[in-house]
Formats: C-alpha cells, structure tokens, sequence
C-alpha cells in the first residue's frame, strides 16, 4: 500500500472508518472467541494503544511485539506457550466476514495439523494455489511463480488457518519461516495431514490501492456481510459444454477445450454481482470410458487457469461421471449407475445449495439444452436458454426455457442488470391492477424489443404476489414466411379477427386451438396445442401487433409498450436472424422491409400504452 498507509501499521488501515483489525476482533467475538493475542511489529505501538486490553471490545487481548521479523510462522512459534489447544491465525491485512464456528466444526470433526480456508479469486497468477482431494485432503502447494505450461486449480489460501498446537512442531524457534511458504509444505513432505476448507465467503487482502477501492466499496454495499453462509446465498448455475466452452461431441481431451467468446467476461460480472458462479455438468465420458476422473479434472483445471487470467472465477465445480445405457466399448462398469447426479435430475444442484447454502428461490439456471431447463424447472429455479452449444435443439425434453438468450453474455447481463429493473416495473403493475380476478394484460413492441423476456417477468413477479398468469403470443395467428408478399404491412402479416375472436372465447373460459409456429422456419408445423385459462389464471398477451387491435386494447386491464433504440434493435434483428441461418444480405433487405411495412405501424401504438418500458433512445 507504500504511501498509503504511512505512519501506521497496515490492519489499522480503515475500511468504513474502522479498521480492519477491529473488524476481525469483532468477527472472532461473534463467534465467541474472546482470547485474543495480537502479534505486532512495526509501530505496534499504534494497535497497542488503539485496542487497549480489549475490554471496549469485550475481550481480552494480549501482546507479543517481534525485535526482529520471524514471518507468520515464527511469530507464532514465539507464543507457543501462550495456548494449549486449538487456535486460529488470521491474518491482519484481511477483510473477512465468515461463518467461523462452521470452519471450526469442520477442523474439530477431522482432526488435521491445520485446516486451511481456500477460496477461488480474481487473481490467480499472482497467488499461491493449492490441490485437494476428494475428501479435501491438502494434496500440492503451488507458490507463484508457476510453470507456465500447466493448468491449475483456482483454489487460494485466504490466509485464515485453524491450527493444532502439533503444527509449531515444524516451526523452528527464533528462525524466519512462512506458514504458506515453508510449514505446510514441510508438514506435506513429512506425510502429515492438512485439510482444505473451501469457502465462497469473503475474504479479502487490501495489498493494493485497487483492491482496498473494491474492499471498501463491498462493504458499504452489504456484499461482505451478505457472503456469510449464514445467510441464503443467490447463485447462477452454469451448464459446461455449449455455454462456457466450445460444444464438442463427448468432449474428453484437454486440448479440445476452448472458451466460448465473452465468456469471461460474462462470468467476471456475476463475480462482482454478489450472486455465486457454480458449473454443474454431466460428463458421461468417464462412464464410456473415454477418460479418467482425473482427465476431466485436469481439463477443469484448464478452463479454471484460462478464466484467471482474464480475472474471472467459478465458486464451484460439480460433475456426474455417470450414464446409466451399458453397451458402449470401453465402458466403465462401475460408472454404469442409475444416480441422482446426472442431470436432469437434481442431484448436483441439491449438493451445491447444501455446501453453499444457496437458495433455488433467488437463482437461475443457464443452459444449451432441453436438459438443462428440465433440470432448472426440477429444483425450482427460472431457466434460460443460451443459443450457443445445442441451443435447445437437442430435443430430449418437452421443456421450455423462461428466457431465451444469444449467448451467456447477454444472459448474465439480463440477470445482473435487468431483470431488477424489469421485475420493480411488474410489480407496479400488479399493484395497478391487483384487484382484478382474472386479468388481461396487453405487451407490445417492435420486434426484438424485449416482449417475451418482460411477459414472462411479469409472470414470474406476479406469482411471488400469488397471482397466475399464462402467457400467449400472436406468433400463432403469423402468415407463414411463404404466403407474405412484399406488399403486405405488418397488419397484414397477422389474422387480427381470429385473434380478437381467439381471446374472446379464453376470457369465456372457453378452450381454443392454438396453431404451433416455428419461429425458426418461420412456418406453423402443422400440429395445433389447447389452450385455456384455468380457474383464476389472468393472461398476459405479446406481441408487435397486440397495441395495434382495438378490441384487445378495450379488454384490457393494463397495457404495455417496450421501447428499443433503432441501432440495438438492428444488433438484435441481425443476431436472430443468424440463428436462423439466414444469409447475411437476406438479413439486411428483410431488416429493410419491415422498416418499411412495420416499424413506424408498431411504434405508433406507443400512444396506447398505460406503461412505456425504456424508450426508443435507451434500451430494455
């Protein structure tokens, strides 16, 4: 911190106008550890006469100033007389704020030399990393500088240890040593055991200006006292292959594996949201026996070092090795189980909600394939659907996403910045109309604006409140793409008297038959789905034309109009398009035409609209 913290020593430095240290005395006290020993150096006259005997604190805090600096390990062994049974080391440059009577269970429960807590982090290069096994045994440390043609787990000391008195056994009196650098790794080489404590909780070092910026305004926020696993914790659960790495047919050799474009970026803003990263996967390619366990744990070790590099990190990893179809050469029988794990089942996702405290409720699920929504819709959780990877299409399930994204990017984006704005609005709307028994609620807009995602918000937002909604979109009364002609509008593309008829008969409670349409091919398929409104259902209706119908609009309860700017609109129309395989100058002349027969048609129904959602200069 070098000028920063001139004239006092570092854990003094203030965050929220108290410093670090007190914020640590405070933590142990909550956690009923009173006895406390302040090790100090440089200017420890500074904490001495800050903390006093502790007794402003509520506990009782002792002395030991180094004459010379023994590093971490040695300033302990100097008070080794002091205790007699298990202890903590914290380290005083740290912000923390963790349940540490958990840590302490999970140290007692095992019995090891020292529990270390790990943790993944944004700056893995500059860290010192380490290995665990199965059972979180300390297997490998890895001090930086590291080999530059090998992959690592993003797993970091948080320099936070629960130590046995036997530790200082390895530490020699009055001789310099690091815990980190030297002691553990000595306890290693002489087969003694460390566990590893992993954590998403926070901890973090102050070690330079940049970091204490981001320390400080985690705190004011809330996000350090919210990481505390006492709390329920919000995550995003992440499908692998198809959504953060290149889709690959049984994907098992490490040189295979490439990150998806904007990836990290995507996954390094949900680190800095608060929500927690967690991968849960299914890679049937040990039970087919294409590799080991521990291949695929090194190709996890490569997606974790490529993701570092770029400051981005996972909380957790989960995968099922399982696939329970015999057959296959090579197969590993002992991997040939019916099990929990294996998506869509919710095996993997009840584990992590268990180790990270993580609450279904206020999480969402992002995945490539019909397997991935099942499985979100299975533990509770909204779905989105990436058009990357599988994009949906794999066919397995009758299994339909919440939201519909081009690529993780926009899916985070959604999610993090404006699905809040979106469901604030939803609510504003229930209150507008709450009274009402069976509501109809009108959603209009240029196309590529947004419809679906805030129908589906809003049905989401009304049903925390109690209330059901269904929602139907006037895709199912659309021309197929080979009857419309370069002459028709866009109120010529749609049948607005089956419409109006179609809803006239739902809100008698009558049932309709509903056309399927593929808004790949553009076409209807040629199958038909029931629909109705059952009991107190209320209906949401989307679509670019609903403004435009004035029989819909004198029914309706609520209308609402999304409003896009023409430059993201176009962004949008070209993306989808791509989807659809559209060649890249038919995109252009179709983007031209409904300029012409739908834009100006559409953006007039503005007028109509009880609620505008962005506008035509700031975007959704």
């Amino acid at each position: 911190m070098g000028a920063f913290a001139e004239g006092f020593p570092k854990p003094m430095i203030k965050v929220a106008d108290k410093p670090i240290l007190e914020h640590q005395i405070e933590l142990a006290k909550r956690y009923d550890m009173r006895d406390i020993i302040l090790l100090t150096g440089h200017k420890g006259e500074v904490i001495e006469s800050y903390f006093g005997n502790g007794e402003r604190w509520g506990v009782s805090i002792t002395y030991h100033r180094e004459e010379a600096p023994l590093g971490t390990a040695g300033a302990v062994k100097a008070v080794e007389d002091w205790t007699d049974g298990d202890f903590l080391v914290l380290y005083g440059d740290v912000l923390m704020d963790m349940n540490l009577g958990r840590l302490v269970d999970f140290h007692k429960a095992r019995s090891p030399l020292a529990t270390l807590a790990l943790h993944p982090n944004s700056h893995p290069y500059d860290s010192d990393l380490v290995d665990i096994d199965e059972n979180d045994r300390i297997t490998h440390f890895h001090p930086k500088p590291r080999r530059s043609d090998k992959f690592y787990r993003n797993l970091v000391s948080a320099a936070l240890y629960v130590c046995s008195c036997e530790i200082l056994d390895f530490v020699e009196k009055d001789v310099a040593s690091d815990f980190g650098k030297d002691v553990f790794s000595r306890v290693l080489r002489k087969g003694g055991h460390l566990l590893g404590y992993q954590t998403s909780e926070y901890l973090k070092d102050i070690g330079t200006p940049d970091r204490y910026d981001e320390v400080s305004g985690d705190y004011l926020s809330g996000r350090v006292s919210q990481a505390n696993i006492s709390n329920k914790q919000k995550a995003i659960f992440l499908d692998r292959d198809g959504v953060i790495n290149e889709e690959r047919d049984l994907l098992h050799r490490i040189e295979d594996f490439r990150l998806l474009p904007h990836v990290c970026e995507a996954i390094r803003e949900i680190n800095q949201s608060g929500y927690l990263t967690v991968v849960v996967t299914n890679q049937p390619v040990v039970a087919r026996g294409l590799c080991s366990m521990e291949e695929v744990g090194k190709i996890h070790k490569k997606m974790e070092t490529l993701l570092g590099e770029k400051g981005a990190y996972l909380d957790r990893i989960y995968f099922c090795p399982h696939h329970p179809d015999k057959g296959y050469p090579e197969e590993k029988l002992e991997f040939k189980i019916d099990c929990q794990c294996r998506k869509p089942k919710v095996g993997l996702i009840q584990k992590a909600c268990q180790d990270l405290k993580v609450d279904p409720g206020i999480s969402f699920c992002i995945g490539d394939s019909t397997t991935d929504i099942q499985t979100a819709k299975a533990a509770g959780m909204p779905s989105i659907l990436v058009r990357t990877g599988l994009g949906g299409e794999d066919g397995k399930y009758q299994a339909r996403p919440d939201f519909v994204f081009s690529n993780l990017n926009e899916a985070v984006n959604f999610i993090i910045h404006d699905y809040p704005v979106l469901e604030e609005k939803a609510l504003r709307i229930f209150e507008s109309i709450k009274s009402k028994e069976q509501p109809l609620i009108l959603v209009g807009g240029a196309s590529r604006s947004g419809k679906s995602t805030f129908a589906q918000v809003i049905k989401m937002a009304f049903a925390k409140k109690g209330k059901k909604l269904e929602i139907l979109g006037l895709d199912h009364w659309i021309l197929d793409v080979d009857r419309r002609t370069e002459e028709m509008t866009v109120r010529d593309r749609y049948d607005y008297g089956e419409i109006t008829e179609s809803l006239r008969l739902l809100l008698r409670g009558e049932e309709v038959d509903l056309p399927k349409y593929d808004p790949k091919t553009r076409k209807r398929t040629g199958e038909v789905a029931r629909f109705a409104l059952k009991g107190d259902f209320g209906l949401i209706v989307e679509g670019v034309v609903v403004l435009d119908i004035p029989e819909l609009r004198e029914k309706s309860d609520c209308s609402v109009y999304l409003g896009i700017p023409d430059g993201v609109r176009k962004d949008r129309f070209i993306d989808f398009y791509s989807y659809k395989n559209l060649p890249s100058e038919g995109i252009e002349k179709l983007f031209e035409r409904r300029e012409k027969d739908e834009i100006e048609i559409v953006k007039k129904t503005r007028e109509f609209a009880d609620l505008v959602v962005g506008t035509e200069e700031v975007p959704v």
